[in-house]
């Protein structure tokens, strides 16, 4: 399948006729037109900032360009989405949230910002009971690909007669994540592994399928800063460690989006981005799915029915190192799995073993991550509340974790951004740019090549410019 990603269109038509230096260029519009009937993508992802202000006009001009086409200087201008057979995936982008009022409950003025924008791309509109997620499913002879789309404008951005000298900075352009997305997200993962999650058509997608499809999301903002790029804070994902952690226990492999105005594909592993906490929380979800129980995204307090907050960090114990972000060792691992084991069937050497153990690992990344309390907590919660069943649900777990830790050390993340692709200004490294995606499923897992294609002033066309390769494995961590 290939899939062609467009980002920031920034369509503005002003009644003045005085928006050029903002205005979408018609001149990338018309190769983009080009560029899709010479690749014959099967999905357009066009990851927001489709309009520059959000206003009415400039979203109805940028709906009738995707799906039918417009009238502009003379010229029709027009995907044709529908005619030309392509699957559209649009989120909203900063720039599409202009209506947020300034004041107000926070979830209300989350609700409002995109009131104009829903009520032009009313087919993608979110329900209340998404949170702001949608997921679509594609599956095609032995390939399957599960699309997930998340607004990450969560308070959107107010509009600019309404700045003045009063803005804060952190309603300006950073993307958001809520806690009820993040838990939306992680319920995507385990309603698949469950076989609860639906097609188009209603049926249910096999749990044996959406374990080996390949998980892209798509949302505006960023998480990484391009390499030799500037890094500019007003314009990053807030919590970003947070927020791709919480991306990682979802399993995901690909994340489209845009915001920056700037093309680059960052390939990175999972424990490149874990931190300690990150890598607890992990092994504890995993943990709380082979006993049957909802996982939980970071920032969430609450530690649900059965496990305490002890064993959470006993549980931790499998993915935490002695140094940070980095995983286990074999020897390590192996050391702390007999431990938990052992203790489950009694936990008496929980108190005796683990504390020795702890004892030798000096203070560099374990130490004082436990006191003699928790250690009485945890010997109680396992001796009193845990039955048969539920210590060989653990045990079982804790034999899976070695493979996991060892996995997950080297599963591949790609972060990819694409540019503006249609805006009509843009100065110095921020050029204009698509990118188009093929994905091929092998016995080994899937290829998925990433091309991008750059404006070219001269021609005014979009030129080859750059192509990556990435392999991702069907064997995962989260699935072993």
């Amino acid at each position: 399948m290939k899939i062609i990603h467009i980002s920031d269109l920034h369509f503005h038509e002003a009644p003045s006729g005085d928006a050029r230096k903002h205005r979408h260029s018609l001149a990338c519009l018309r190769d983009i037109e080009r560029l899709i009937d010479e690749q014959k993508p099967s999905h357009l992802v066009v990851s927001g900032d489709i309009t520059n202000i959000g206003d009415k006009i400039s979203l109805e001009r940028a709906y009738q360009w995707i799906h039918d086409q417009i009238y502009s200087d003379g010229e029709y201008f027009g995907l044709h989405a529908e005619a030309r057979g392509l699957i559209p995936l649009i989120v909203p982008g900063n720039h599409d949230a202009f209506n947020a009022p300034t004041t107000g409950a926070e979830f209300k003025r989350w609700q409002s910002s995109l009131k104009n924008f829903f009520g032009v791309f009313h087919q993608y509109k979110w329900k209340d009971a998404d949170n702001g997620v949608r997921y679509n499913w594609h599956e095609e002879d032995d390939l399957s690909v599960l699309f997930c789309s998340l607004d990450t404008c969560y308070l959107g951005d107010p509009e600019t007669e309404h700045l003045g000298s009063t803005i804060s900075l952190d309603r300006i352009a950073k993307g958001r994540l809520s806690r009820r997305q993040s838990a939306t997200i992680l319920s995507l993962y385990d309603k698949g592994m469950a076989g609860e999650l639906t097609r188009s058509d209603g049926s249910k997608i096999p749990t044996a399928k959406f374990l080996g499809a390949l998980k892209v999301l798509v949302m505006h903002h960023y998480l990484f800063e391009p390499s030799n790029a500037r890094a500019e804070p007003l314009l990053q994902m807030a919590q970003k460690r947070t927020v791709f952690q919480n991306l990682a226990m979802s399993d995901f492999d690909v994340l489209l989006c845009g915001h920056k105005h700037i093309a680059d594909v960052h390939v990175s592993t999972y424990s490149d981005n874990f931190d300690r906490r990150g890598q607890i929380r992990l092994a504890f979800n995993y943990v709380r799915r082979i006993l049957g129980i909802k996982a939980l995204p970071l920032g969430v307090d609450e530690d649900g029915r059965r496990l305490s907050k002890a064993l959470r960090l006993v549980i931790g114990l499998l993915a935490v190192t002695k140094s940070k972000g980095k995983p286990l060792d074999e020897e390590s691992t192996q050391a702390i799995i007999g431990i938990l084991q052992k203790s489950l069937n009694n936990p008496v050497v929980l108190k005796e073993q683990l504390l020795k153990y702890l004892s030798t690992v000096g203070d560099d990344g374990q130490g004082g991550l436990f006191d003699e309390s928790e250690m009485n907590e945890l010997y109680t919660k396992i001796k009193e509340r845990f039955d048969r069943n539920d210590r060989k649900a653990l045990n079982d777990a804790a034999e899976r974790m070695r493979g996991i830790i060892s996995h997950l050390s080297g599963r591949p993340f790609a972060h990819i951004m694409s540019a503006s692709s249609a805006k009509a200004s843009e100065e110095g490294s921020r050029h204009r740019a698509v990118n188009v995606y093929q994905i091929a499923s092998t016995e080994t897992g899937h290829v998925f090549k990433a091309t991008r294609f750059s404006w070219d002033p001269q021609s005014l066309r979009f030129a080859h410019a750059f192509q990556q390769d990435i392999l991702f494995p069907k064997t995962r961590g989260l699935h072993l």
